[in-house]
């Protein structure tokens, strides 16, 4: 049996990780959104843990106000919790808090936005399954939250860290992605770090056990732009717009062809021309430069949005009806994408269950769909295990 790190309700762990014309979507339906002050950003899906931030532990299906957080330049959001860098330098965090992922000094949910302790002058941000990261505007990088296997890269494995805490000799950083027990860390030479669990070779390092509780350069890897971490598999985008990938591959999530796990990167099959890369929990996505994103991997939810349900792909496939995108995001077992079109919607298909989609039902979507947020610009969109934060 192929491991799976998804249930429907979270007696398991969850898994991750961040435009399309409107008459390019056949059979949409128009989301009946909640009322909501469009100065604040938006959120649906799960909520047991408060990680929508609405004040309640009520699963939305259809958009909701995230109270009291104004100010959002960026999002991230981790199995059941929720990350918001403001414009500020600082960080607010809301959602579920066992592993001390909220970083306020205790292990207690939160259901509205609360401050990160000591975090200032903060440029990017990066939730995982139970851990979180912040990058500075000095280059170095703060983590807090589970290190049962590392992926904090403090030197040591084990236990919780509930405030943030500096990664020693991580230096010059650009860029940072959290998977589900691993994290990584783009310098500004172009060289990727990764460190964490590499029980299915997720750091990329040449070996497949274990983990590194220090961070490590990913082999073979150099020219990258961008990257993303999924739930045991990561992507590297890199400057010549094509796109690496390594880790589990039970899915054919790296879209190599195979369903081999790789512990160095390899090519992603017959991709070019690549702005963006998302990664979930065993699919992937890339925006292409001709506003087109491509899917690969597994579609047993419709995640892959192709206009049918199940099987594998593993080698990149068309979204269907879906042009002119602008931004895409992955969630566990579903996907998101922002518009040129119309900047105040959000497309999304795949996995529904729980109202994670947005349209104000719980109907698993194989295509994409349209989603009215009632923000009059959406800027950014993130989605996690089972919910989405959307800010304008």
């Amino acid at each position: 049996m192929r491991p799976r790190g998804i249930i429907r309700r979270p007696m398991a762990f969850l898994a991750l990780g961040a435009v399309l014309s409107l008459s390019a979507v056949t059979g949409a339906s128009a989301s009946a959104a909640a009322a909501a002050d469009d100065s604040h950003p938006v959120a649906w899906g799960y909520n047991e843990f408060g990680q929508l931030g609405d004040t309640t532990t009520t699963d939305r299906h259809s958009p909701a106000a995230v109270e009291g957080l104004t100010g959002v330049q960026a999002l991230s959001l981790g199995i059941w919790s929720s990350l918001a860098l403001l414009d500020n330098g600082t960080v607010r965090a809301w959602g579920n808090n066992q592993a001390g992922q909220l970083g306020d000094g205790t292990t207690a949910n939160h259901p509205v936005p609360g401050a990160v302790v000591g975090l200032q002058k903060v440029r990017a941000i990066a939730a995982g399954g139970f851990h979180s990261l912040a990058l500075l505007d000095n280059g170095k990088v703060m983590a807090w939250g589970d290190n049962s296997r590392g992926q904090l890269g403090i030197g040591t494995n084990g236990g919780i860290q509930r405030i943030p805490v500096e990664i020693v000799g991580l230096d010059n950083v650009k860029a940072i992605s959290a998977g589900f027990l691993f994290s990584l860390a783009l310098l500004d030479n172009g060289k990727v770090m990764a460190w964490g669990e590499n029980g299915l070779g997720q750091l990329g390092i040449g070996t497949s056990d274990g983990f590194s509780d220090n961070p490590i350069e990913v082999a073979n890897l150099s020219g990258v732009r961008a990257i993303a971490a999924g739930n045991s598999h990561s992507l590297a985008l890199l400057e010549n717009r094509r796109v690496k990938a390594w880790g589990a591959n039970f899915d054919g999530q790296l879209g190599d062809g195979s369903t081999s796990e790789r512990d160095t990167p390899v090519d992603v099959t017959g991709l070019t021309d690549v702005r963006e890369v998302a990664a979930g929990l065993a699919f992937s996505l890339a925006r292409r430069a001709n506003g087109r994103v491509k899917s690969w991997g597994d579609n047993e939810q419709g995640q892959l949005g192709i206009g049918v349900t199940g099987g594998d792909r593993t080698t990149p496939v068309d979204v269907v009806n879906l042009t002119g995108v602008r931004a895409i995001a992955a969630g566990a077992e579903f996907a998101l994408a922002l518009l040129e079109a119309d900047d105040d919607i959000v497309a999304s298909w795949g996995l529904n269950g729980l109202g994670q989609l947005g349209d104000g039902t719980t109907t698993t979507r194989n295509r994409p769909i349209i989603v009215q947020t009632t923000l009059d610009n959406v800027s950014s969109i993130e989605a996690g295990g089972l919910h989405v934060v959307a800010a304008g």
